[in-house]
């Protein structure tokens, strides 16, 4: 970050969210290759953050704004941009600049109920934005062809059978529970994953995804993209453990085994891996500390799973609608006692994705949630989950 020259008069607006006198929230269009978001807060100061692919699902899944700039908090590559005492714009890293300047970052995040309302440049109303933003973004979205670029210490263009099957391996594992995982909510594909040529620079392993020459049983075959395998690896160090197993890896513990022996396969070989199409990096493995524990976590967490009991208890509940997203299956609900993350019946969610029924962000729900709480040997909570069997927003 610390390498990029922002000009903040320059700079070119793909979308602007709020306006007052001059954009305070808006997405850039690309600067060395990559998308910013920016978030006025005061004095020419900004929050900034490079989107990753997540970032502009997260941006478009009609998310409150308080909660989207909470969940950018977290991570490392959120940023304030601000004029010093020589009258240039630089960067610092959210904490240095707590400290230097003796405030609370999220003392300016707006209030729980605020939300982006439509663009300012094409005056288009924010739903209408979230159904079309991918092809906004087309050169990160909708990715049928996909490619895991192997890298040496020795920038070589060879690489070792036993690394190449791995991540064959992974992308396969993956791909088959995606696949199942849209069957169980009735959505079916007929698209498979194929291997195309290797080639060189380091090491290119390609793979494409096309349809089956078979005949379809289904009328609407659904199409399928490599984005949910971009979106998982790049949630390897910025996600919590339990969302990234409940919402990116559909709860498979192959995924869990096929990752941790790849990640140690590549780490005990110096390997680094990025993700790429057209050229164009969308993610990347790091091996470091971060990583390593991630992945433990995550395996000690399915191995807890696997071995755990399981209580079941129903409770109507009541709260206001903080975050939703009718692309993947989560709701985040403010409650009295804080906020809950909690998924739909399949029934409902698959009524949410054909637009039979909608929910509102900021606004009063009620309904019956099957609350399921797991518990190790020794009695101790390991996870709980929330599914909304039954809810209603008034009109």
């Amino acid at each position: 970050m610390s390498n990029v020259n922002f000009d903040i008069e320059s700079i070119e607006y793909l979308y602007i969210f709020d306006y007052y006198d001059f954009p305070l929230s808006f997405i850039t269009k690309k600067i060395n290759g990559k998308y910013y978001f920016f978030y006025y807060l005061d004095f020419e100061t900004y929050f900034v953050k490079a989107l990753s692919i997540k970032d502009i699902n997260l941006i478009f899944s009609d998310i409150s704004t308080r909660s989207l700039l909470e969940n950018f908090y977290n991570q490392e590559d959120f940023f304030v941009l601000y004029k010093n005492e020589n009258n240039q714009y630089v960067f610092n890293n959210i904490s240095k600049f707590e400290i230097e300047h003796n405030i609370r970052a999220t003392d300016y995040f707006p209030e729980n109920d605020s939300t982006f309302q439509q663009d300012f440049i094409t005056n288009r109303d924010f739903e209408t934005l979230c159904r079309e933003y991918t092809s906004i973004f087309s050169d990160l979205f909708d990715n049928k062809e996909l490619t895991v670029k192997l890298v040496d210490r020795y920038n070589s263009h060879s690489a070792s059978a036993n690394i190449v099957i791995k991540t064959i391996n992974l992308l396969n594992t993956f791909m088959d529970s995606l696949k199942l995982h849209l069957n169980e909510s009735n959505i079916f594909t007929n698209e498979n994953m194929v291997l195309k040529p290797f080639t060189p620079g380091s090491f290119n392993i390609n793979f494409e995804l096309v349809k089956s020459p078979e005949v379809s049983f289904f009328e609407n075959d659904a199409q399928i993209y490599f984005d949910d395998f971009i979106v998982f690896i790049d949630s390897l160090n910025s996600k919590d453990v339990n969302e990234v197993y409940e919402d990116l890896i559909f709860e498979d513990t192959k995924i869990v085994k096929e990752l941790g022996e790849y990640y140690s396969l590549i780490k005990a070989n110096d390997i680094s891996v990025s993700i790429e199409n057209n050229h164009n990096k969308l993610s990347e493995i790091t091996v470091n500390e971060q990583t390593d524990n991630f992945i433990n976590s995550l395996q000690s967490l399915t191995n807890k799973l696997t071995n755990s009991t399981e209580i079941v208890e129903t409770f109507n509940f009541e709260g206001t609608v903080e975050s939703a997203s009718n692309a993947r299956n989560h709701i985040t609900v403010r409650t009295i006692s804080g906020s809950i993350k909690a998924k739909f019946s399949k029934a409902i969610f698959n009524d949410i994705k054909k637009l039979n029924r909608t929910v509102s962000i900021s606004s009063i729900i009620q309904g019956q949630w099957i609350k399921r709480t797991y518990l190790d040997e020794d009695e101790n909570i390991i996870d709980t989950k929330y599914e909304i069997v039954e809810f209603q927003q008034s009109a």
